[in-house]
């Protein structure tokens, strides 16, 4: 055996192939095995590089792979889901089980994966079972009773599973490692073989490498780095005095957020060379696509290669399926919640569909099942109070088709709409309402994905492919695992199961062939020098990543010379110190924030400068990357009126809510009503103000109903009433089994109402009263202004008319007029020199504005009409002074009609005037939807 250890400044790759033998161009003899697969590309690239000629190249393997080869048996390797319903079965025969009672193997899932590599853990390390039964009898260690017995069900999981394995043939990678460290003590290698790089070993690796060391034809070569005495010590063999070497520069970039990282990282590769010596390390997965978007892609797809994982979850293909999911989890019967539905053909991939017509010139435009779905979602969102439908409703609604209609520029016919429907519910949401068994379901997934791929602009996306690849590979594992076959009792025990596996796969970016920039994680890089050093995410917690999911106690794993959390660190410190050691220049990034703080790493190359320097001020060391943020708003420019808005003006009828708008914000008035912008409304499923009050009219609509043109009197008042309507209501729209938030605004509206009925409808009727109306729009013209208005209920009382707004808010400092701020205009008429009487005086014009309109299409004296909000919204409704807010209160106060009429019909004239530009002066930009058009 020749052992090696290299200095930082020695490349590892030229290193290796300085031993290779060869006959000619062959080196097909030679054996090389390196920790990780990604050096073997780099070294058959050098190789090629050095010899400019075809070559046959040697046998490169990572030590897994390695394993693989010499494994003798031939037995069914285990996936991790796999070992998980292994494990799910020995749970339910231990007198201890881990986890709750009667778990279902959805629930058990991750426990299960915990389990398994803990156990995976203590047999490539060689541990027997009886160690761990006995540990806390045998060792001085307290162990808390609880602990106790977790280790005795863990005994059982440990002793039982591989019995199984045994019994069945099946093989996990401690079964390989451990039977391959035999096989090499009686079946030594004869060939020449290099093992390159290694650092931390398992028992099981240690014995193999001892082994093959044992060979004349064995290189072993080590990379000096911190740590690394220990490891030789282990082994046996003599450390390397340290060399003193050139350091590299480091450059430190401190960020407050990761898009600051990646923009200033982009902003110095426009400086950087675009090939192999360069690296860009990766520690967390979350900012490979900020990375990807803003710093490589500007670079040109020759000038960049990423190898590293990526979370499937952080796909937008399983967003896909996981909106599938919640559509379907969320049925109520055979309904859908709208919400859910929404979200999912919204998605990119259904909303992308190809439609196919029944005509030619329809066939294959992605572009029609757009216009659809957001059609169908205007239309929802037009009755969003309304919260289930059906799939036959969505597709039989012939209103709903002729609606769409109405926005294809082709020849559509209903029917194509319907068909186009069903088919995208037959290909997706139906095929999720029911499975036979795991395998099923996975075999359906797969089908969805298909239609996807076939029927839909999805294959065009960025990385669809690898997406789709790395997801139906993990559906064939749900598929053909252990679990295959079994059936759930509930439809959710198979999206449980879903979701916790896919959690735990990645999409391998295998990132070949060696090209421009490197993007690599940080285990991609063992190995591998470059010059060129970018480290992302250099934050504690992220680099080094400290986890431990392990079910064995800390003190447990050190007592059994297990590796623990600590030994994680130290592999990525390592390899890190190895990578930057190596390099000439080192960038490295961080956020620093109130919840994040730089990594350690970043804490310990700062004190090692500051010590070499004599420096205690590290400021001048770190480049602060700071955005620009002007936070003063600009004054709105005062906005003219042009000969269309003019026109437009005049022929506009106005209502009460428009005049009201008017008076809080002319900009506001502007962009509403004259450009017609309106704020997109959307179905969040949580229930809205404005839901709150369709649900309370559309109840006093129907109580009230049977009264209209008739004489009401305290006796006609049942209050049970009230649960009947609003319980058809509800059901209605929510279905029958109410929850959470739906289910206690049902009560509070139920309560509501008949305290209003109670203790304000009912002692407030006399021998004469009548409703006359409900819900009724009036239309009229008045002083050559087209004004219109609905009007909530309309009643007779003693000869005298009242005009009802229910308002299901508790606050009235919205709707006060204050008369006596009006006291000016009573001497002076109003105009532009008085018109900040008019905002600061007066809140909302709406109940004068039906007291005209009434009085004008009714052609009834204002003298005879009392307007009144009632704010129903208001807590303890014990009398009417509680809720009833009128126009005028008393006599003195309806003596201002004549102003507030002039005043109203002043904003008209002002608002038609072309010489009166729409002006900014405002302070209702608190909830405006236009804050950011205006600039305020």
């Amino acid at each position: 055996m020749k052992t090696h250890i290299i200095p930082h400044s020695t490349d590892l790759i030229s290193e290796v192939y300085r031993h290779l033998i060869s006959d000619g161009r062959d080196y097909s003899t030679n054996i090389v095995v390196f920790p990780g697969r990604r050096p073997a590309h780099f070294l058959r690239k050098y190789i090629a590089n050095i010899l400019k000629t075809a070559v046959i190249p040697p046998q490169i393997f990572s030590i897994d792979e390695f394993i693989e080869t010499l494994y003798p048996e031939v037995r069914r390797k285990l996936e991790p889901i796999d070992a998980s319903a292994i494990l799910y079965k020995i749970n339910q025969s231990v007198k201890q089980p881990f986890g709750k009672s009667g778990m279902s193997p959805d629930e058990f899932f991750q426990l299960g994966l915990r389990i398994f590599n803990d156990i995976e853990e203590l047999y490539i390390e060689g541990i027997e079972p009886l160690k761990i039964r006995d540990i806390g009898y045998t060792s001085d260690l307290f162990i808390p009773q609880k602990s106790l017995e977790n280790l005795q069900t863990l005994f059982t999981f440990y002793s039982e599973f591989y019995k199984i394995c045994e019994e069945k043939g099946y093989s996990t990678r401690s079964i390989a490692y451990r039977a391959v460290a035999a096989m090499l003590t009686v079946n030594p290698i004869n060939q020449p073989i290099i093992l390159a790089g290694f650092f931390a070993l398992t028992k099981s690796e240690k014995v193999i490498i001892k082994t093959l060391s044992s060979s004349d034809n064995a290189v072993i070569i080590f990379q000096q780095g911190t740590g690394i005495d220990d490891i030789l010590k282990e082994l046996n063999l003599q450390s390397l005095n340290p060399i003193a070497e050139a350091k590299p520069q480091y450059h430190f970039y401190k960020s407050p957020d990761t898009h600051g990282q990646v923009f200033a990282l982009s902003a110095i590769l426009k400086d950087v060379k675009y090939d192999i010596d360069t690296v860009i390390v990766l520690p967390s997965s979350d900012t490979l696509f900020a990375l990807y978007n803003h710093a490589l892609t500007p670079l040109g797809g020759d000038n960049y290669n990423i190898s590293m994982g990526y979370p499937i979850v952080r796909t937008p293909l399983y967003s896909f399926i996981n909106s599938l999911i919640d559509v379907v989890s969320s049925m109520n019967e055979d309904r859908l919640y709208i919400p859910d539905y929404l979200k999912f053909v919204l998605h990119p991939y259904t909303k992308n569909i190809f439609f196919y017509g029944s005509r030619s010139a329809t066939e294959g435009r992605a572009d029609i099942t757009r216009i659809i779905f957001h059609r169908i979602t205007e239309w929802f969102t037009h009755n969003r109070a309304r919260m289930f439908v059906s799939l036959n409703d969505i597709e039989m609604d012939k209103t709903l088709n002729d609606d769409i209609i109405k926005y294809l520029d082709t020849d559509i016919t209903s029917d194509d709409i319907k068909n186009h429907l069903k088919t995208i519910h037959d290909q997706t949401i139906r095929k999720f309402m029911s499975f036979a068994d795991t395998q099923d379901f996975a075999k359906k997934t797969i089908e969805i994905l298909t239609y996807i791929y076939d029927h839909s602009t999805a294959k065009l996306h960025p990385f669809f492919y690898p997406f789709s690849e790395a997801f139906i590979n993990s559906l064939n594992i749900i598929s053909n695992s252990l679990l295959g076959e079994i059936s759930f009792h509930n439809i959710s025990g198979y999206f449980n199961l879903f979701r916790k596996f896919i959690s735990s796969r990645r999409i391998p970016f295998e990132g070949t062939p060696l090209q421009g920039i490197q993007v690599l994680g940080v285990l991609e890089t063992r190995n591998l020098r470059f010059k060129n050093v970018f480290v992302l995410d250099v934050n504690e917690g992220i680099i080094p990543y400290s986890s431990d999911i392990s079910l064995i106690p800390l003190k447990v794993k050190n007592a059994l010379g297990l590796p623990n959390y600590k030994d994680n660190e130290r592999l990525t410190e390592y390899y890190l110190d190895v990578l930057f050691k190596g390099a000439e220049q080192v960038h490295l990034f961080y956020v620093e924030s109130a919840k994040v703080e730089p990594s350690r790493i970043i804490e310990r190359l700062l004190w090692e400068r500051q010590k070499e320097e004599g420096y205690l001020d590290i400021s001048e060391y770190i480049k602060t990357i700071q955005y620009k943020i002007v936070l003063t708003g600009s004054t709105p420019k005062d906005i003219n009126k042009t000969k269309e808005v003019f026109d437009f003006l005049k022929d506009f009828s106005f209502s009460p809510t428009a005049l009201d708008t008017y008076l809080r914000c002319e900009h506001q008035f502007y962009y509403q009503y004259v450009l017609g912008l309106r704020e997109r409304e959307e179905i969040s499923g949580n229930i809205e103000r404005m839901d709150i009050g369709s649900l309370v009219h559309s109840g006093l609509m129907e109580y009230f109903t049977p009264f209209v043109g008739k004489k009401i009197t305290p006796e006609t008042i049942v209050l049970n009433r009230v649960d009947e309507i609003i319980d058809r209501i509800f059901r209605d729209l929510y279905g029958a089994d109410l929850s959470g938030a739906v289910y206690l605004l049902r009560h509070q509206i139920i309560y509501q109402l008949r305290r209003f009925l109670e203790f304000y409808q009912i002692p407030r009727l006399s021998h004469s009263h009548y409703i006359i109306g409900l819900e009724k729009t009036y239309k009229t013209n008045w002083n050559g202004f087209r004004i219109n208005g609905h009007i909530d209920r309309i009643d007779r009382c003693n000869g005298r008319i009242n005009i009802i707004d229910y308002k299901t808010s508790s606050r009235e400092s919205y709707l006060n007029i204050r008369f006596k701020g009006l006291e000016p205009l009573k001497i002076n008429n109003i105009d532009q020199s008085n018109r900040h009487i008019i905002t600061d005086n007066i809140k909302s014009i709406q109940l004068l504005f039906y007291m005209i309109l009434f009085s004008a299409v009714e052609d009834i004296d204002v003298d005879n009409i009392e307007c009144m909000f009632l704010l129903l919204g208001k807590s303890g409704i014990s009398n009417s002074s509680d809720i009833e807010k009128t126009l005028f209160f008393n006599q003195e106060q309806r003596d201002y009609f004549k102003i507030l009429s002039d005043v109203m019909l002043f904003l008209l004239n002002e608002i038609t005037d072309l010489n009166i530009p729409f002006r900014a002066e405002t302070t209702a930009c608190s909830n405006c939807s236009y804050t950011f058009i205006c600039g305020t």
